[in-house]
């Protein structure tokens, strides 16, 4: 049987959020930083196959990697589970057309996924679900950048916005609004999400303030 899976922000061979900003929960709780980069990526790999199989789907909301994005396309290719793979590129990916000769970069991704996109949609729940790197408004820094890129939330025939999956905040909080919902490892204990387990956070009453 196939699951699909949907993740983000893994930034692979990124020294700066390896080890200044990302770790992992040790037994009694504590949240022990990354040594190295090297350590970081074996982590990830390691959580990321212990979900994903061979059999599985996994859908990447962007920013693979940040600066060595060669390295990061061949982990993917060669040490990552799943039986199809494929990115809505971010603003960390040379892919995305924000960037200058994104068309001809795209083709770097081509062998570690199966397909590339901008933005992408899924169904979830009997519901069509956005699937975007970006949120519609919430950002990590001060002022929400990359606004151009950002999806529209359109309102729906019950006056809400359609629901959207995205990445980017690097938050540890995996509701971002009424129907907006982070996937980013940093708020899954950096693991994928399965869409099981995204169609019962659908469901639960969205508290902004939880």
């Amino acid at each position: 049987m196939t699951t699909i899976f949907v993740t983000s922000d893994w930034h692979w061979f990124h020294p700066l959020v390896a080890t200044q900003h990302r770790g992992y929960r040790l037994p009694d709780g504590s949240l022990k930083l990354f040594e190295s980069v090297e350590e970081h990526n074996e982590i990830l790999i390691e959580r990321f196959n212990k979900r994903v199989t061979k059999r599985d789907k996994v859908v990447f909301l962007g920013d693979s990697n940040a600066g060595k994005e060669r390295d990061a396309l061949e982990l993917i290719a060669t040490r990552l589970n799943g039986l199809s793979k494929h990115i809505v590129f971010g603003n960390h990916d040379s892919g995305h057309p924000m960037h200058e000769k994104s068309q001809v970069n795209q083709r770097r991704f081509v062998g570690a996924f199966d397909s590339v996109a901008s933005i992408g949609r899924l169904k979830i729940a009997g519901q069509r679900v956005m699937t975007s790197h970006f949120p519609f408004l919430v950002d990590h820094t001060y002022r929400p950048r990359y606004n151009m890129w950002r999806p529209r939330p359109e309102p729906q025939d019950d006056g809400l916005p359609q629901w959207l999956l995205h990445g980017h905040t690097h938050l540890n909080v995996r509701r971002t609004g009424i129907r907006e919902i982070h996937v980013g490892v940093d708020a899954w204990d950096l693991y994928p999400v399965a869409i099981d387990e995204i169609a019962a956070l659908m469901k639960e009453t969205y508290d902004p303030d939880s």
